[in-house]
């Protein structure tokens, strides 16, 4: 056994004896050890957050609240080391005296910056540094953003009366006092609102939006996260104020074992949520491994649930006698993992020793989060969408139809959470290459004088992520097949030949080769609402 299991044992058995705070010298003696090696060992503890430091000569230490059970924030440094640096970093901001360090979580859409911060909440909790009733408020400055006044308002508080109709409201930091405020994408935060989170920051006082000779106190841990670069996106003497910059990589930055241990693990907790087990073929599982996954481990999560609820309906309508996915049900996007996994550096010494998968209902907690989808309510919602369309003498190819339609709406809900980030050009830069965003700007010209009407802004999104997706499965060698082409080529004859003329132009600039198909597609984005 190593030292520092030795001394961390010990403290175990002095707690269940009776005994809880002791200093480095008094466990020195007992053990048989040197002191300064001793208080090392319980230093290096206590950074960890398995051990709690009692201030005054001798220092003296104990174990740390729920420290003898592993927290999930330890497992997620072992399951995926990437994170262990940032895992540390928060631990240390969180156990920092005497009240924490503010911190700033910096990584892109997907990279599980919110679940991180809940985990961080659940650690300080679990040490001992916030009572188990502490809240974790969350709030995304990007719902207000074009409002600055009611943001700094629903951060602050409102005194009644500040502005016309002003009611009395108390703001987050109020109502987050003795625990956790997480502000997500904190560069939408006005430079007003930066400041005076600052003066929060240093003095621990803020005043309601409209009060001038009120000051209000609260003690607060601050977690912010923001998908840009911090030196040019927030103040500087913001900046100042929070030491403790966390960076989450993205998903192409993590290795083949972490991701396979995601893969495996998102699996695990579908079967959980959905009581059966399901089976997933190597192929599948390898498929998810390599496709290109620009929106990280939130858009991989929202890809497994999606093929586990379509399996589930394949079940429930008789399709196929388990839950059961093979490479054949997976989208084309993540199909394109098995023509991609050729080029991996990494593919060709990277085995899967089984052909079949099987997740246990019976499994573990998962672990990691990345995605704000909530499935646990969908296999019941495919149990009584079939229901309702077996009743009314639904079936064969309409019933089919009908309920993969109402699949893809319940998770079109996660791509508005992904939509709603792409406000701007700036933000859609992030997404797709410069070329790319060019081609899709010259369609837009072209097609809004075709047309003789405007695309709204979400189309012009629409487009440039399909191009881009488009273009990747394309040179990957995967191609589409619209299964309603000459449907919408009889319905929408004039947007079909401007959807045409639109190929030309991106088989021109992008020298490749087009089907027909994708006609059918753009055909699809040209006639959205």
């Amino acid at each position: 056994m190593k030292r520092v299991d030795l001394v961390y044992e010990t403290l175990r058995e002095w707690e269940r004896s009776g005994k809880r705070w002791v200093s480095a010298e008094e466990l020195a003696s007992v053990l048989g050890l040197d002191r300064a090696n001793v208080s090392r060992d319980l230093n290096r503890l206590w950074r960890e957050g398995k051990v709690q430091k009692q201030t005054g000569r001798p220092v003296r230490f104990a174990l740390a609240c729920g420290s003898t059970a592993e927290t999930r924030l330890d497992r997620i440094a072992k399951q995926q080391p990437s994170l262990a640096a940032a895992v540390e970093q928060g631990k240390a901001a969180v156990l920092y005296p005497p009240k924490g360090l503010p911190m700033l979580i910096v990584g892109e859409t997907g990279t599980g910056k919110s679940m991180f911060a809940e985990l961080l909440h659940e650690f300080a909790v679990a040490v001992g540094r916030f009572p188990r009733s502490a809240p974790f408020v969350t709030f995304n400055c990007a719902d207000y953003a074009n409002n600055p006044q009611l943001l700094l308002g629903q951060l602050f508080g409102i005194r009644k009366g500040a502005y016309t109709g002003a009611n009395e409201q108390k703001g987050l930091i109020e109502k987050a006092d003795g625990g956790v405020l997480f502000l997500d994408e904190v560069h939408r935060l006005p430079a007003e609102g930066q400041e005076m989170l600052f003066t929060f920051i240093d003095r621990g006082v803020y005043r309601r939006l409209g009060e001038t000779d009120v000051e209000r106190t609260a003690n607060v841990l601050l977690i912010c996260a923001t998908t840009e670069d911090p030196e040019s996106n927030l103040l500087k003497t913001f900046r100042r104020r929070i030491p403790m910059h966390i960076l989450l990589p993205p998903l192409e930055k993590r290795t083949l074992d972490e991701r396979c241990r995601l893969v495996m693990q998102f699996f695990q907790e579908e079967a959980v949520r959905l009581g059966k087990e399901i089976c997933v073929s190597a192929n599948a599982i390898r498929a998810f491994l390599f496709y290109a996954c620009p929106n990280n481990v939130g858009q991989l999560k929202a890809d497994i649930q999606l093929v586990c609820a379509k399996a589930y309906a394949d079940y429930v309508t008789g399709k196929k006698q388990a839950v059961s996915v093979h490479r054949a049900d997976l989208p084309l996007q993540v199909q394109t993992g098995l023509l991609l996994e050729k080029k991996h550096p990494r593919s060709a010494s990277y085995s899967l020793p089984h052909r079949w998968y099987a997740f246990s209902p019976h499994g573990g907690e998962a672990d990691v989060g990345g995605g704000p989808v909530e499935s646990e309510s969908v296999y019941g919602a495919i149990e009584r969408k079939y229901g309702e369309l077996k009743e009314r003498g639904i079936a064969g190819d309409e019933l089919d139809l009908l309920l993969e339609m109402d699949i893809k709406h319940y998770f079109s809900q996660y791509m508005k959470g992904v939509d709603r980030r792409i406000r701007n050009r700036r933000d859609l830069e992030k997404m797709v290459t410069p070329d790319v965003l060019a081609l899709t700007e010259a369609m837009v010209v072209y097609v809004e004088k075709k047309l003789g009407r405007r695309l709204a802004k979400k189309v012009t999104y629409a487009l440039a992520l399909h191009i881009q997706t488009a273009i990747n499965r394309l040179r990957a060698g995967t191609i589409v097949s619209h299964p309603k082409l000459n449907e919408v080529r009889a319905a929408y004859k004039h947007e079909f030949a401007v959807a045409l003329d639109c190929l030309h132009l991106m088989e021109e600039k992008m020298h490749i080769d087009l089907p027909i198909d994708e006609g059918g597609v753009f055909d699809d984005v040209f006639c959205a609402p």
